[in-house]
């Protein structure tokens, strides 16, 4: 096992685990729900391990199976769970394979979806309420990626795509507060490195999981 560096997943799980599981906690006293989690906090501690050495390592190898276990279990108490769960497998299995190739962003994308389906999922979000928080957030979130490209290649223009979270108040005029998104644009003209930008995300993502997970939890 290794301490997990990829930051911006350690973060990721850890706003959108908390309100999700504080959802069905407050909606439902689910605190099962607690577990639906655990198999992914964990697995960031393998996450820096290639797929092939997890197995030559005993402690690594034991980590494993309990991850697998609880993962399991928690499909047996939401079938559903098996969508995330296996996003988050094929994310990591073909994490070096996609590096080596330099398609490192289908991974962050293919992550990115997983960890807001698994948010849905927790909080119990159903019907076309899911599909709206669905797609908004995985709309919301892939900004990041165009605004992390924008910086490294210098290609401004790519912040263009940020404008787009604003028309997602179309789908519920409650998602006006996606519109954050377009602070993007002037700090990433101004940033000279990720840590900014990293910052940045961390603060909007909180605001925007905070803002979405209160208007549900008020019933709105």
């Amino acid at each position: 096992m290794k301490k997990p560096v990829e930051h911006g997943n350690v973060i990721t799980s850890i706003i959108l685990g908390i309100f999700s599981i504080s959802i069905a906690i407050a909606t439902r006293r689910d605190i099962y729900s607690i577990l639906f989690w655990v198999p992914i906090w964990m697995g960031l501690f393998l996450y820096d391990v290639p797929f092939k050495k997890v197995w030559k390592s005993r402690n690594d190898l034991v980590w494993l199976v309990i991850i697998f276990l609880i993962s399991i279990y928690s499909i047996y108490i939401n079938i559903l769970l098996i969508i995330p769960y296996i996003i988050f497998l094929l994310d990591y299995a073909l994490r070096l394979y996609l590096a080596s190739r330099r398609l490192n962003y289908i991974g962050t994308v293919l992550g990115m979806l997983a960890f807001i389906i698994l948010f849905t999922e927790t909080a119990q979000i159903s019907g076309l309420k899911e599909i709206y928080l669905l797609v908004s957030m995985f709309v919301f979130m892939v900004g990041s990626e165009f605004t992390v490209n924008a910086v490294l290649s210098r290609k401004r223009i790519l912040l263009l795509y940020d404008i787009v979270p604003v028309a997602l108040a179309v789908l519920n005029p409650l998602f006006l507060v996606f519109s954050v998104s377009l602070l993007r644009i002037p700090i990433a003209f101004r940033a000279r490195g990720l840590r900014t930008i990293g910052i940045t995300e961390t603060s909007l993502l909180l605001i925007v999981t905070a803002t979405i997970s209160l208007f549900y939890l008020i019933g709105i």
